[in-house]
């Protein structure tokens, strides 16, 4: 027999799933310090071939410049690429490290209100079978 409640149950719980299905997939997969590690390591690694592409631009097209240099001042300027570098590693491992960890807990948050869902679900189909 089918009855209004559960439907409304039913297509509440599907709501959910389909509303929330990309957005709790972290959550389903990993553990936290997994996904938010990988997500982070993955974002250094995008930003240092950032970094390496910028750095060989600015050479390329200045190379009539510091080929004129001696070593010392281009061990200085290395050494000062490679402080920027240092500082634009730190600075997107931690913007990343905030924005995935709330990413995580926001899925899983999800994971819980669709889980909700479904538990009363359960609890319905349980209130039925049971004749109440």
């Amino acid at each position: 027999m089918i009855s209004k409640e559960k439907v409304m149950i039913m297509t509440k719980a599907a709501m959910e799933e389909s509303r929330t299905r990309s957005r709790r997939f972290p959550a389903s997969r990993y553990f936290p310090e997994d996904y938010v590690g990988f997500q982070v390591i993955k974002g250094i690694i995008g930003v240092t071939f950032l970094f390496l592409l910028v750095i060989g631009g600015w050479a390329l097209s200045t190379s009539d410049t510091w080929m004129t240099w001696s070593f010392p001042r281009l061990w200085e300027v290395a050494i000062q690429l490679f402080i920027i570098y240092i500082a634009i590693i730190l600075a997107t491992a931690v913007i990343l490290l905030l924005v995935y960890s709330l990413r995580y807990y926001q899925s899983k948050r999800l994971m819980k209100e669709e889980e909700y869902q479904l538990k009363k679900l359960c609890r319905y189909y349980e209130k039925e079978e049971w004749g109440e």
